[in-house]
C-alpha cells in the first residue's frame, strides 16, 4: 500500500515538472524568436509656461485663430494630451 502511494506522488511530481519544462521551453522559444528592437522611439515634449490652449491652431480652442503650421504638422503625426 505504501509503495503505490509513493508511485502516485512521484508520477504527479513528474507530470508537474514535465509541464513546467514544456511551458518554460515555449516561453523561452517565443522570447528568443522575437528580434530585439534597436530603434529608439521618437518622443518630443513641449513644455511652455506662458502659452494658453487658445494659442495653438491644432487644438479646438485655437482653431483658425493662429498660424502654427509646424506645431499643427507635429500634432497631426503624433498624440495630443
Amino acid at each position: 500500500m505504501h509503495n503505490s502511494s509513493c508511485q502516485y506522488v512521484y508520477r504527479r511530481h513528474a507530470i508537474v515538472v514535465a509541464m513546467a519544462v514544456v511551458i518554460s521551453g515555449a516561453v523561452l522559444h517565443t522570447l528568443a524568436a522575437a528580434p530585439p528592437s534597436t530603434r529608439r522611439p521618437n518622443i518630443v515634449f513641449f513644455i511652455l509656461d506662458d502659452m494658453q490652449r487658445y494659442m495653438f491652431n491644432c487644438l479646438p480652442e485655437g482653431r483658425g485663430k493662429n498660424l502654427t503650421p509646424t506645431i499643427d504638422r507635429l500634432a497631426a503625426e503624433g498624440t495630443l494630451l
